[in-house]
């Protein structure tokens, strides 16, 4: 890992980087796809998982094969059936204590990236997870036309930070993140510990083994 002091400002995903949701999101997703005729066979699945998870939830019903005309219905009947298991959802040990020490520290700014949708994010981060409030902009799929891997959400992040892309970092779990980050002209810090795919993120400017592991960049 290469140390520098130079990174002030910190962008991040939220699925598999902040909250482990993998356990609501794609048992919800295959189900769905599954009534709409497409169904994933078991051995398939965490190659699908890998594919899927941390994409837009409209991209990832697209890449499935569901057609346009109920793409609408099904992304809607993901989302009920993913969020009858929000229980499942829980703050990636370490996160908290991770984003409290950056949040203390002077000149520091940070913000969330994601694709999930704003009224999602509100009702299912912001409302319910207290790290929220260590964060100054929050940017989601909503606010962005194109999504990662192109940089918009993170260049929307920076903008509202004020921050140039060589003191920023954006954290994400997925090859997607980094191709975003380095499109957005900044570093790309991968978190293996929350990934479902950590080979695939092994070559991140900064791999991240754990959450503490952000502090000592």
């Amino acid at each position: 890992m290469i140390v520098t002091k130079q990174i002030t400002n910190f962008i991040f995903d939220v699925d598999g980087t902040l909250l482990d949701t993998v356990d609501m999101y794609m048992p919800a997703a295959f189900a769905v796809l599954a009534k709409y005729g497409i169904v994933i066979d078991k051995k398939d699945q965490p190659a699908k998982i890998r594919r899927w998870f941390g994409i837009p939830a409209r991209e990832m019903l697209e890449d499935a094969g569901i057609p346009a005309d109920k793409l609408d219905a099904a992304l809607q009947d993901n989302i009920d059936v993913a969020y009858q298991h929000e229980d499942r959802v829980h703050v990636i040990d370490g996160v908290d204590d991770m984003l409290a020490q950056l949040s203390k520290r002077p000149g520091i700014k940070l913000a969330v990236a994601t694709s999930k949708i704003r009224d999602e994010y509100k009702a299912h981060v912001a409302d319910r997870f207290s790290f929220d409030k260590y964060m100054m902009a929050r940017i989601t799929a909503t606010d962005t036309k194109r999504h990662k891997p192109f940089p918009d959400p993170i260049l929307a992040a920076m903008k509202k930070l004020d921050a140039k892309p060589e003191n920023t970092v954006y954290v994400g779990d997925t090859p997607n993140d980094g191709k975003a980050a380095h499109a957005a002209g900044v570093k790309f810090a991968g978190a293996m510990y929350g990934s479902v795919n950590p080979k695939a993120i092994a070559n991140a400017d900064f791999p991240l083994k754990t959450p503490a592991d952000l502090l000592k960049i």
